[in-house]
């Protein structure tokens, strides 16, 4: 079988793409079947090329021969070197008629495999369930790895009064100190049970508000963590029915307890500022107005003091307003 190179800007073909790892006379019939159908492939003959190939190209499929009976396994991809690199990646072991077991392949870690016996009909019906199969889990991947680097708690949960997790991302578990796993169906405790008392009442109002108008929610609580502090969390979702009968809420739910505790500082800054700033117009006033008017009378007591002729041994003040003046 004459080996087949994908050009280098194989990597971004639309269409499945298909590695051969063989050289028997059944897998070149697979190949022209599957070339027939719209396949792209490349064809490799030794494991070593096969393995550097699938650091270049984003396969959606392997067909691998299966060692004949005495054949050279070393000659052959074993199943579990594709496996480790690619564990996304749907194998089918193409076993000779007379050979081992197809067990061992399964084993040996193939998904499927065919007898060198196959129609072209089956080859096509498991070459498209193995496609479906490697891109449902190459979504997967990339769903697992946003949701785990997303910064908040990714949920779906029933729209019930314990909020019955069917799922929560590990996240959960920095911000109230569960393991996710205790969520999960209520296994060990419900998410309702960990927000705080004082603010469960209003949780389910706010929820319930949003998914009776059909749209985001979006609402900040406590929570009580599992070494009894608390934290604060903003929590955003939305209810979606499925095509059944039930009615989830999805959402993420965010640890925002610094910046509460930011907005606490500052407001307990701005109060003592504006009592600062209260004082300050205390004193200004009473430096402009009050102690003045004291001393306005000091100077009326003395000129009053002066035209009676107050005398010295009467126990008349002898300077009043120089007196309010010092006390100033």
């Amino acid at each position: 079988m004459t080996p087949e190179r994908l050009p280098s800007e194989a990597t971004a073909v639309a269409g499945p793409c298909v590695l051969l790892v063989g050289q028997s006379g059944p897998l070149a019939v697979a190949g022209r079947a599957l070339k027939k159908a719209g396949y792209t492939l490349r064809v490799e003959r030794d494991s070593g090329a096969a393995l550097a190939s699938l650091d270049e190209i984003p396969f959606d499929l392997v067909l691998v021969d299966w060692p004949r009976p005495g054949g050279t396994r070393q000659a052959m991809l074993p199943a579990a070197g594709i496996r480790a690199r690619r564990a996304d990646l749907y194998i089918i072991a193409l076993i000779p008629a007379d050979g081992p077991a197809p067990e061992q392949a399964l084993l040996a870690g193939a998904d499927d495999y065919l007898t060198t016996r196959f129609t072209a009909a089956e080859l096509l019906a498991r070459a498209r369930s193995g496609v479906r199969s490697t891109r449902l889990h190459s979504t997967e991947d990339r769903l697992q790895a946003l949701i785990s680097n997303v910064p908040g708690a990714i949920y779906r949960c029933a729209n019930d009064r314990d909020w019955t997790m069917e799922l929560i991302s590990d996240e959960i578990e920095r911000i109230s100190g569960y393991p996710a796993s205790d969520f999960i169906r209520s296994k060990v405790r419900s998410f309702a049970s960990i927000i705080h008392p004082d603010d469960r009442a209003q949780v389910e109002r706010d929820v319930e508000r949003g998914t009776r108008q059909g749209r985001i929610f979006a609402l900040e609580y406590r929570i009580v963590r599992a070494d009894d502090s608390l934290a604060w969390v903003l929590e955003r979702g939305q209810q979606v029915d499925d095509r059944g009968s039930h009615r989830w809420l999805d959402g993420v739910i965010f640890d925002i307890t610094e910046r509460k505790q930011a907005e606490d500082d500052l407001k307990d800054s701005l109060l003592r500022l504006a009592v600062g700033e209260d004082r300050e117009r205390i004193a200004r006033e009473l430096h402009d107005g009050v102690i003045q008017s004291l001393f306005g009378v000091g100077v009326t007591l003395q000129a009053l003091q002066g035209s009676a002729g107050c005398p010295q041994d009467a126990g008349c003040p002898q300077d009043v307003s120089a007196t309010l003046a010092a006390s100033v």
